[in-house]
């Protein structure tokens, strides 16, 4: 019996010295995606944060991360042979496209798309609208014209843009992550425009990507854009 109690008592220590040990050691280290999380703000647009991203809502901190998306460099040239950078578009909303002229088929049907959706945004001020060639080799101001007129879009807020091919395939994919990997690879010629187009707060920082096929993702872009606005 003795040996028993024994037995049992030195099991006892065992287990509560392995216990100990187990809470002694170091936590887990995980990827930041993972081991991070914002709850939704009701009321509040959120960012896209790092490569994969995810949403991220600011809950009143007047300081942001820096991995934030956000369009910060570009130059273009808009289809009135006029330059186009970031300091043009500050303290503005944005609402990006890509495209191509020579396109016959996704292209137009975007275009009209948010034509339809610009249509029904009573206020236009602080508003942009920019389009932006995938083909830029190409599409040079008269080419960017011609699509215009196609397309009946006569506004002043509307902008249709060429530039450096590198410089657009780079922000197309490190801000927007608007292209579709082809064959394994991510060379330049593998770059699709896609349907999507994608909402720029004043500071450029990424707010909203929504489908242009459909009504529901247009009609949660104009809810959107006007709780930006709000504030």
């Amino acid at each position: 019996m003795q040996y028993g109690k024994r037995h049992g008592q030195r099991a006892v220590i065992l287990l509560l010295a392995f216990f100990t040990a187990c809470g002694e050691k170091s936590k887990p280290q995980f990827p930041r995606e993972l081991a991070e999380f914002h709850a939704p703000v009701k009321g509040q647009i959120p960012y896209f944060q790092g490569d994969d991203m995810n949403p991220y809502w600011s809950e009143g901190k007047t300081t942001l991360p820096g991995d934030l998306r956000q369009l910060t460099k570009f130059t273009f040239t808009t289809h009135t042979g006029a330059v186009l950078t970031p300091n043009d578009l500050k303290g503005k909303f944005v609402l990006m496209s890509f495209f191509f002229t020579r396109c016959s088929g996704i292209c137009p049907m975007v275009t009209a798309s948010v034509k339809r959706m610009r249509e029904k945004i009573g206020d236009q001020r602080n508003l942009v609208f920019v389009s932006v060639t995938v083909d830029p080799e190409h599409d040079q101001a008269r080419e960017l014209n011609e699509f215009r007129e196609r397309m009946k879009v006569p506004f002043d807020n509307w902008y249709f843009a060429t530039g450096n091919k590198d410089e657009i395939y780079g922000l197309a994919r490190q801000v927007f992550q608007s292209d579709v990997t082809v064959r394994g690879t991510k060379d330049k010629a593998d770059f699709l425009h896609t349907e999507a187009v994608y909402l720029l707060d004043k500071d450029l920082y990424l707010r909203g990507m929504y489908r242009t096929k459909g009504l529901a993702d247009m009609e949660r872009l104009t809810k959107e854009l006007s709780q930006l606005r709000a504030g």
